[in-house]
């Protein structure tokens, strides 16, 4: 599901969307929660990253 939501996080419902389902899985999966967190802020929010080693 993550997946997919990933796709289309660059539209503001679904990013909504996105944010919710991550919360509330973070605490049962939070390795997995955290790899789709820096994969969405490396496709749509590369600014954040700059000055780390991603």
């Amino acid at each position: 599901m993550l997946d997919w939501l990933l796709m289309y996080a660059g539209d503001d419902r679904m990013l909504q969307l996105y944010k919710r389902v991550c919360r509330a899985y973070w605490q049962v999966y939070p390795d997995s929660i955290a790899f789709y967190i820096m994969e969405y802020r490396k496709e749509y929010d590369p600014e954040s990253l700059i000055g780390t080693k991603y």
